[in-house]
């Protein structure tokens, strides 16, 4: 069997290494305990649960939002607003006069635009 030189001898196990490498688990473990305690210590403080702020009281001069606007009459103004609606899809109207900007129908865009495209001009369902 081959020899080996002495730097990669095997060295023999004494009570100084064993002393050695129970003091460094032991105090690597101390280090890592107070590293642990201070982390933890910071970490509260950083996540500390502070009390939301006081609400104003009725009597404060705090803006108050306003009170709720409920319909009187079911539908109503839902009504209004499809009024709108037809009033700008079927008349004529001024968009702005001082640029002669007028809105027309529904009806009569489509027919104008067809007869751009070379189409016939007349609605769909209803023959020329």
């Amino acid at each position: 069997m081959s020899k080996l030189p002495d730097s990669q001898a095997p060295r023999q196990f004494t009570r100084r290494s064993a002393l050695r490498v129970v003091l460094g688990t032991v105090l690597a473990g101390v280090v890592l305990s107070v590293a642990l305690v201070a982390l933890a210590k910071q970490i509260r403080a950083h996540t500390a649960v502070t009390p939301p702020p006081a609400l104003p009281s009725r009597g404060s001069s705090a803006q108050q939002p306003p009170e709720p606007r409920l319909e009187e009459a079911f539908g109503a103004e839902l009504a209004k607003v499809h009024q709108a609606e037809e009033e700008h899809l079927h008349h004529y109207a001024w968009v702005n006069p001082k640029l002669k900007e007028v809105r027309i129908p529904i009806d009569r865009a489509m027919e104008l635009m067809l007869q751009q495209e070379g189409g016939t001009g007349a609605p769909e369902g209803k023959k020329p």
